[in-house]
């Protein structure tokens, strides 16, 4: 009896612990590094001892998941989701555990054949750069013009793209986009959004990078993972004052050796601009006549586009790309009405005149390029590339004035005609040589050599010639060799980016009527280094310091005018010279996602455009000018998070303090200043709305203040602008309804007030703009293509004329 009642207690103590066991439970949260819930990701719990399998289930909508019914013991935990890393933890349970949040990290390299159709995290903040992820958003059906525009920390102004009130230059797949400012927002306008996967913002480039680059924005687009064949056919409607249509098709082929991607878009555009002004005269310190005007301009035009890429794989180390990029605008019409009523200096009207004008234009640009990659080994690429580009812009203008008496009545005519033109070609070769040194370090040396021949002409052609103009022919004459060496090194906490680039120069110009002028001869070092210190998990500081240089673009060298009438006109400065800028930083990061960006930034001899008025001739005339320097202070705010798992926020504000000294030509003190405090601020929004995630929207708002556009000042801007996007078909068809600058509150009045300068204009062109479009995407549309356009360093410079 007393081996039963041993054999009972023994039982009865098994099926207690048993029993124990059973109720032990295991919990916890997935998430990812934004803090965002990941919904349906796969749980494995395995035995330590033989890794099978003992429990599996997956995560919640709030990222959460439970494991019941467990026996103390040892275990492992796996973790996976697609698109990001796996992730695996020893576990020891003796009781119920609730473990720490997983946090998953995005993988870096591509499914073969997969794409991944939920959304990314919308901002990513690395080394030296934010990442703003477009694609499987609903950004990605604007134009790339339109998702810069909503890209933090982003400001556009007129035609022209700006970050932190600075330079920018545009990339496109690490390649340099060599188009004026108002050829790259047309460019950009017809370059669908649907092809872009990121955006860069390049806050501190290295080296590697042209010195005259600035701030970057480095555009990705779609990369190629697997064999088949897609293509897309995509409209697009846009209503302003006038209507706007746009159509294009891509196709896309891939097999083990070859890859053939091919895009076309065509695009017919009406655009309306209606301005209003006024000019107060000076005689001496005295006010002398006062001139308002009213314009009324239509802009008018076709532009067609072709991409071509031919990606071929020699061998597994050996590739070679030829890419063609073409532009071509052969009809745009500008068509201006400008009213202009006179005072003297007691406000008595003593006349006025009217000018009609038009403008056509027609241009041309062909960019080509053949990029050969070795990889030399596992640790080591070489790559190098040729680049070749041919500009031409060709414009003929004609302006009929009629003047009128106090008593309206007509008394003179003039018919002012003009014929420009300009040709440029540029060719680039460079070369990239980089090593993987391990430990986390990397080396990066090259040489690049640059050539630009610019020729450009401006005539009279018929017998009326404005005051102070005459025919001009410019040459221009451009040889750039750069080398630079670039080393980065990560430790565990500590991490290390240093360069120096230097860039030798040799430029010559001749006009016609002022003969020999802006030759120069010159070499710079351009030294670049960024420090970061990971204080802890959540704390990360760094400082940073680059040295660059700013060369006037070859649109603004030559002698070319646009007349808004006679006494208003755009033009050309041939005695540009070289800008060097110096900018030093100290940037503090929190927990990933609230960065904070104090910094200083100086430009000795600031290319910039200057309006200044002749009080003696009576006429209002813009053009570049260098400054004799410009800096800012500046703090700058950047945080964004999900606030729920369907509602993604993004802010970036900037408070900033703008000093810029330049001579004032036309004044009695030669040196003017003008300071500004200024704010920027941008608040983004992108929401899911529907479960199975096909129905999404952006809300966008933009605020800036205190801020000069050359030496005009603007006060108070203010710009909404909304999305909605549906996919239907499983993603094969998307519709696209954006709303741009809903209450119309974007164009804000522009001022100049100092010494005898004082103007005034209101531009009000068309930005409250709706937008429907619809893509159709066919073949095996999940693959990933190789589209990226052509961009050349040089091209950037190929700046058109800003029209007011």
């Amino acid at each position: 009896m007393s081996h039963l009642k041993q054999i009972l207690f023994i039982l009865i103590l098994s099926m207690a612990y048993l029993s124990s066991a059973q109720e032990i439970r295991i919990s916890g949260r997935v998430i990812t590094s934004l803090q965002d819930p990941i919904y349906f990701a796969n749980m494995v719990l395995l035995n330590q001892n033989d890794s099978t399998l003992v429990n599996g289930t997956s995560t919640n909508e709030d990222g959460t998941f439970e494991f019941e019914s467990l026996h103390s013991g040892n275990y492992i935990l796996q973790t996976s989701y697609i698109g990001y890393s796996s992730y695996s933890k020893p576990l020891s349970i003796t009781k119920d555990t609730e473990l720490s949040d997983i946090v998953l990290k995005i993988n870096t390299q591509e499914l073969q054949g997969v794409e991944v159709s939920m959304d990314r995290p919308v901002l990513e903040k690395k080394a030296g750069k934010l990442v703003f992820h477009v694609e499987n958003t609903s950004l990605s059906s604007l134009s790339s013009y339109e998702i810069l525009q909503q890209t933090p920390g982003v400001l556009t102004m007129g035609d022209a793209i700006s970050i932190k009130n600075s330079k920018t230059t545009v990339y496109i797949n690490n390649r340099r986009v060599y188009l004026d400012d108002p050829e790259l927002k047309s460019f950009l306008q017809s370059y669908s959004g649907s092809n872009v996967s990121d955006i860069e913002i390049i806050l501190n480039p290295s080296a590697k990078y042209d010195a005259d680059s600035g701030y970057i924005l480095n555009i990705h687009t779609n990369k190629n993972v697997s064999v088949g064949y897609k293509g897309s056919l995509e409209g697009t409607y846009k209503q302003g004052v006038f209507s706007k249509y746009g159509l294009g098709t891509n196709h896309y082929y891939k097999n083990n050796f070859l890859d053939i991607y091919a895009g076309y878009t065509i695009n017919q555009q009406k655009w309306y601009k209606e301005d209003q002004g006024y000019i107060q005269f000076f005689d001496g310190q005295q006010m002398d006549d006062y001139w308002e005007w009213d314009m009324y301009k239509t802009s008018k035009y076709t532009s067609h586009h072709l991409n071509t890429i031919f990606d071929f794989t020699l061998d597994q180390r050996n590739f070679l790309s030829l890419t063609t990029n073409v532009s071509f605008q052969p009809n745009q019409q500008i068509d201006n009405d400008v009213q202009t009523r006179n005072y003297n200096s007691t406000k008595d009207y003593i006349g006025g005149n009217n000018a009609i004008g038009d403008l056509e234009n027609e241009n041309t640009n062909i960019a080509l390029n053949a990029t050969f990659t070795r990889e030399i080994n596992d640790r080591s690429t070489l790559s190098l590339q040729t680049n070749y580009v041919y500009y031409h812009d060709a414009s003929t203008q004609g302006l009929n004035t009629s003047f009128f008496d106090a008593n309206d009545d007509f008394y003179q005519a003039n018919f002012l005609e003009t014929d420009a033109d300009q040709q440029n070609t540029i060719f680039t070769v460079q070369g990239d040589y980089s090593i993987d040194m391990r430990e986390e370090s990397m080396l990066e040396f090259g040489a690049k050599f640059a050539t630009i021949d610019s020729e450009s002409e401006m005539l009279y052609i018929g017998e009326y010639v404005p005051i102070n103009a005459s025919d001009d022919r410019f040459s221009y004459q451009e040889d750039n060799l750069s080398l630079y060496v670039n080393y980065s090194k990560d430790w565990d906490i500590w991490s290390i980016q240093a360069g120096l680039r230097g860039e030798s120069t040799n430029t010559s110009g001749v006009s016609q009527t002022l003969g020999e002028i802006n030759g120069q001869d010159y070499l710079e070092l351009f030294p670049n280094v960024g420090i970061q210190h990971q204080l802890n998990e959540n704390h990360l500081l760094g400082v940073y310091y680059k040295r660059g240089i700013n060369r006037p673009r070859y649109q603004s060298l030559n002698p070319y005018r646009y007349y808004v009438n006679e006494y208003n006109f755009i033009s050309g400065n041939p005695n540009l010279t070289r800008a060097i800028e110096n900018r030093v930083g100290l940037e503090y990061t929190y927990s990933g996602n609230f960065i904070f960006d104090l910094y200083y930034q100086h430009i000795k001899g600031d290319l910039n455009r200057f309006s200044f008025q002749d009080n003696e001739n009576k006429f209002l005339y813009n053009a570049y000018f260098n400054a004799e320097e410009f800096y800012q202070y500046s703090l700058d705010f950047t945080h964004y998070r999900y606030l729920t798992k369907n509602w993604f926020v993004s802010l970036y504000s900037s408070a900033y303090y703008y000093n810029i000294g330049f001579e004032a030509i036309e004044s009695p003190k030669k040196v003017q200043n003008l300071d500004t405090f200024g704010f920027f601020g941008q608040l983004n929004n992108w929401i899911t709305l529907s479960k199975d995630r096909t129905w999404r929207a952006t809300v966008n708002l933009e605020y800036l203040t205190g801020f000069y556009f050359g030496n005009y000042y603007l006060n108070n801007r203010f710009k909404t602008s909304i999305g909605l996007r549906k996919t239907i078909w499983d993603g094969r068809g998307e519709f696209n309804l954006n709303l741009a600058d809903v209450f119309n509150s974007v164009n804000v009045p522009l001022s100049i007030d100092y010494q005898n300068q004082n103007n005034w204009y209101s531009a009000r062109p068309e930005t409250r703009v709706l937008t429907l479009s619809f893509k159709y995407k066919f073949g095996n549309y999940n693959l990933k293509d190789n589209q990226r356009d052509l961009e050349i360093k040089e091209q950037q410079r190929l700046e058109e004329q800003e029209q007011l």
